[in-house]
């Protein structure tokens, strides 16, 4: 049983940080997807 714990715990504490970086990585994209529109705009 314990075992079996532990291994759930190291899957999800894998995929917590899969999706914190995909996470991080969509912002960033929709962050400079924003600014190219202000400069389009402002051009």
């Amino acid at each position: 049983m314990a075992t079996i714990g532990t291994v759930a715990f190291l899957v999800l504490l894998g995929v917590a940080m899969f999706a914190r970086a995909r996470f991080k990585e969509r912002a960033a994209y929709r962050q400079q997807m924003t600014e190219n529109a202000l400069r389009s705009m402002g051009n």
